[in-house]
């Protein structure tokens, strides 16, 4: 099941961007923003690093994002 994220954006009038990301996606995603490291959300979630990179790949093609710093950065504008 995927969630509707709603993240107000500040490029050029695209007002409110819906992110339809995955439960998994949803865990990955904050531990990124806090600065966390692969291992360390793998070891919070009692899963593999491989799976921590294949979701923080599907939460890049989802955010049109490329480094983790891009999405961290954009996860702390979308929480103002």
């Amino acid at each position: 099941m995927a969630h509707d994220i709603g993240m107000s954006g500040n490029g050029g009038g695209r007002g409110l961007v819906h992110l339809r990301l995955t439960p998994a996606e949803l865990r990955v995603a904050p531990g990124i923003s806090r600065g966390e490291s692969l291992a360390e959300i793998a070891r919070t979630h009692g899963i593999s690093v491989k799976t921590v990179r294949t979701q923080l790949k599907a939460v890049f093609a989802k955010t049109g994002t490329h480094r983790q710093a891009e999405l961290a950065a954009m996860m702390l504008r979308g929480a103002g």
